[in-house]
């Protein structure tokens, strides 16, 4: 095979990838790309960590102005965000911003959950279940 002939079969390949993937993003971009800018976020529902929990939805705040932030225990950049997120919440929870954390740690490790809690003092809804 020459050279030529080697470039030719590079340049189907890449053709063959490209073409196949700009086909996909048109057939399957709502599930490729489910939340962008300004679109509405999908609907869930999550217990809280009270004593007697509560079911609560993202409809429980419509109309509000809404942070949701999603996270787990047992990841770092969660635990590395969680102080800014707490200071926003500071900051301008008087001023009508609510923040809504949803854990998605395994359903039974409630008690890790809580943890979390305390060290960082974020007010969370763990068990999401998506979407409602």
């Amino acid at each position: 095979m020459t050279v030529r002939q080697q470039w030719a079969v590079v340049l189907a390949v890449v053709a063959l990838l490209g073409g196949g993937l700009f086909g996909a993003t048109r057939l399957l971009g709502d599930e490729l790309f489910p939340v962008g800018v300004g679109s509405a976020a999908p609907p869930f529902a999550a217990r809280t960590l009270e004593a007697a929990p509560r079911t609560k939805t993202l409809a429980d705040y419509r109309g509000q102005v809404v942070l949701l932030n999603v996270w787990a225990t047992w990841c770092p950049p969660c635990r590395e965000e969680m102080p800014s997120i707490q200071a926003l919440h500071e900051a301008y929870g008087p001023a009508g911003l609510k923040v809504v954390a949803v854990s998605i740690d395994d359903p039974g490790t409630e008690a890790n959950i809580r943890e979390f809690v305390r060290a960082y003092g974020e007010r969370v809804i763990p068990n999401l279940r998506w979407p409602a």
